[in-house]
């Protein structure tokens, strides 16, 4: 009797939009093969999440149930706000100021991104 490979429930719904822009996300699977579902054709398979708007991308995950559990879990996590940048610790924000600076010095518009985290601003709760 031979093995047969494992067949690999995988459904890109399961996963959240884009974390940057909002998109749907896409996959890219590596040793899987499509027929009448996904199954995995090698030890090595891995699936890894990408927006096809912005770029960004996961790690790449093992083609497996448990992967793909991991995957879905990994993704679908978000990091909400803990507070207004005044409440960030004095130590916190010398460190990120001074960041700026030296990028401001060095690259000039990486600063931008480092500027708009000390803006973060919780939202209010109603």
């Amino acid at each position: 009797m031979t093995d047969q490979p494992e067949r690999i429930v995988f459904n890109i719904d399961n996963f959240k939009n884009c974390p940057i822009c909002g998109t749907k996300i896409d996959a890219s699977i590596k040793g899987g093969l499509y027929k009448s579902g996904w199954v995995s054709t090698s030890d090595s398979a891995e699936i890894q999440l990408f927006c096809p708007k912005c770029g960004i991308k996961s790690i790449p995950f093992d083609f497996t149930q448990e992967g793909i559990k991991s995957a879905i879990t990994a993704w679908n996590s978000r990091v909400e706000p803990i507070g207004n940048s005044e409440e960030l610790p004095e130590w916190m924000r010398k460190a990120i100021e001074t960041e700026i600076e030296i990028q401001l010095s060095e690259c000039g518009l990486k600063a931008e991104a480092l500027y708009w985290v000390l803006s973060l601003k919780k939202p209010e709760e109603e």
